[in-house]
C-alpha cells in the first residue's frame, strides 16, 4: 500500500483468508492506525545575525520553514543560550542587548513542531558580543585663559561606553609642533603666544 493513499489518524485493515479447491477455511484480521509523522526542520542553516553584535544591538534568529508529511500548521519555537545559559521566557525569534553585555557568546536554537509533537531542532552559528569603542565630548583645556606660569588640565564631559568599561582616556599635549605626552597636567614648557593644544582618544 503506497503512502500517499493514507492520511494520519485514519485505520486500515487487511483481511487475510484461506481457500483451497474445496472451500474457504477461516479468515485472519488485522488493523492498524496511521500515526501523526513529526515535521522536520530544513535544510538551510539556523541563523545569527548581524554577524558583528555589539551591547545595544538587537540580534535576530532567522531559520526557513520546515516541513510535514501530513501536511500540519507548523510553529516554531526559539530558545535562546547566552553563555550556555538559556534566557528564560525568551522564545521569539529576536533578542534586545539587555540579555548580554560585551564578551558573551549566544546561540539560538529552533524547534519545529506541529499539532501533536515536536520534530527536530536546529541550532545557530555563535555569536560573540564586540567591544563598543567609548566617546567623549566637550574636550577643554582649562584655564581658558593661561599665562606662562599656569597649570594647564586637559578636560572633558560625557564619557559613554555601552558596555560600562572605565575611562580610560588618553591625551597628547602639544606646544605648537612640539608633543610633550600624556600627562594629565602640563606646565613650565609655553610662554606668551605659543599654542597649547590637547588631544583626547577615548579608550575603556
Amino acid at each position: 500500500l503506497d503512502s500517499s493513499l493514507t492520511s494520519k489518524n485514519e485505520t486500515w485493515s487487511v483481511v487475510v483468508a484461506v481457500s483451497d479447491p474445496y472451500g474457504e477455511g477461516a479468515s485472519v484480521e488485522a488493523s492498524l492506525t496511521i500515526d501523526n509523522s513529526p515535521p522536520t526542520m530544513s535544510t538551510e542553516p539556523v541563523a545569527l545575525t548581524p554577524e558583528e553584535v555589539y551591547t545595544d544591538d538587537e540580534l535576530l534568529c532567522t531559520y526557513s520553514e520546515g516541513s510535514d508529511l501530513d501536511e500540519d500548521t507548523l510553529s516554531y519555537t526559539v530558545s535562546w543560550l547566552v553563555d550556555g545559559v538559556e534566557v528564560s521566557g525568551e522564545t521569539g525569534s529576536t533578542l534586545s542587548g539587555e540579555h548580554f553585555s560585551k564578551g558573551t557568546e549566544i546561540t539560538c536554537t529552533v524547534t519545529i513542531a506541529d499539532d501533536e509533537e515536536s520534530g527536530d531542532s536546529v541550532t545557530s552559528n555563535t555569536a560573540s558580543v564586540l567591544n563598543t569603542e567609548p566617546v567623549i565630548a566637550n574636550l577643554a583645556i582649562v584655564p581658558q585663559e593661561a599665562y606662562a606660569t599656569d597649570v594647564l588640565t586637559c578636560i572633558w564631559e560625557d564619557y559613554e561606553d555601552a558596555d560600562d568599561d572605565d575611562d580610560e582616556t588618553f591625551l597628547e599635549w602639544s606646544v605648537g609642533r612640539t608633543d610633550y605626552g600624556g600627562d594629565a597636567t602640563l606646565e613650565g614648557v609655553f610662554v606668551f603666544g605659543d599654542d597649547v593644544s590637547c588631544e583626547a582618544t577615548a579608550y575603556d
